[in-house]
């Protein structure tokens, strides 16, 4: 049997969508090496579809049907991209199959021995993690797994004069979705002559004349987008990794303490605004009006996420 390097991110309502999109530009290029690869995800055939997943299996059901298929597949390598079941699935890999198992783990939740930590928050901090728990720790932005679409939009992005153009996203499926609230106030402020953009397949029902909602789009078809945006008001996940990748100037608005965190770690750096209160949109607006303002957010962002993660984390795991 060939060696098989198995990837699972898991997905669904309260956990969106973030850690299946990070893991998949590591799927599709351990594909175009020619490795032998499979990558399973708890979502339905066609929601792959649409989402653009190519050659990516469902694994629904729970826990139990995807530790069968790491029975039968009997990896190599194991990646796990899970906070329900990173532990139970490190504990079972290693000790039913044997495997290499690499974890990203941005939280700290991990408890089992594994081979590699991936923690791509800039605020990763070594001293959190029993010394025991991995031989190889990957720290930092600079390991993000980035689409290469988001890299061909880097090469074509600038920042503009003025502000034309908003995008509006808090996540795929996370339940704390507070759009309702957010985007009549993002258009208030923004002003008729700028366009405010909605990533998802729904306007909050108070939503302004104007304001656009651009559904679902595949990585592919977002990326492509991006050059059309000035701004971006995001919630604290892995988006802020791909757009700041970009150079997109960013306002943050974190929907969990975890998010908090790292959107703090962010503004620190210097890519990212976060706002603490939705009161404050209109001085936030306000403050990265200038293209020199919005300049040193982009510049930062760039700096900080080269969009070579996925070769940097190859390197550790394929000879």
């Amino acid at each position: 049997m060939k060696d098989t390097t198995l990837l699972y991110a898991d997905a669904g309502p309260g956990l969106g969508l973030g850690h299946v999109l990070r893991l998949y530009p590591l799927f599709q290029r351990m594909k175009a090496l020619q490795t032998e690869a499979e990558m399973l995800v708890p979502l339905p055939e066609n929601r792959l579809h649409e989402l653009g997943l190519v050659g990516v299996r469902e694994a629904l059901g729970g826990p139990d049907p995807v530790e069968k298929e790491f029975t039968r597949l009997q990896p190599s390598i194991g990646i796990l991209d899970s906070y329900r079941y990173t532990n139970r699935f490190s504990c079972f890999l290693r000790q039913r199959t044997g495997c290499k198992v690499v974890v990203f783990d941005d939280h700290y939740m991990l408890e089992e021995d594994v081979d590699v930590v991936i923690n791509t928050s800039p605020a990763a901090d070594g001293s959190r993690y029993r010394q025991s728990v991995a031989k190889t720790f990957l720290f930092g932005p600079r390991f993000s797994p980035i689409a290469p679409a988001f890299l061909d939009a880097r090469r074509g992005y600038r920042v503009r004069p003025v502000i034309q153009n908003i995008l509006v996203a808090l996540g795929g499926d996370d339940a704390t979705n507070k759009l309702d609230r957010l985007v009549p106030e993002v258009a208030r402020t923004a002003g008729k002559n700028v366009g405010v953009d909605v990533l998802g397949a729904e306007l909050p029902r108070n939503a302004a004349s104007g304001v656009r909602a651009v559904g679902w789009l595949r990585q592919e078809d977002l990326a492509r987008r991006t050059i059309d945006y000035d701004l971006a008001v995001l919630a604290g996940g892995s988006m802020l990794h791909q757009f700041a990748a970009i150079g997109m100037p960013i306002i943050s608005w974190p929907q969990t303490e975890k998010q908090q965190e790292h959107a703090s770690a962010w503004e620190k750096i210097g890519s990212v605004v976060v706002l603490g209160r939705l009161a404050e949109i209109p001085a936030l607006i306000f403050s990265v009006q200038s293209p020199e303002r919005r300049g040193q957010l982009s510049e930062a962002g760039r700096r900080i996420v080269d969009g070579l993660g996925v070769n940097r984390i190859i390197s550790h795991l394929v000879p």
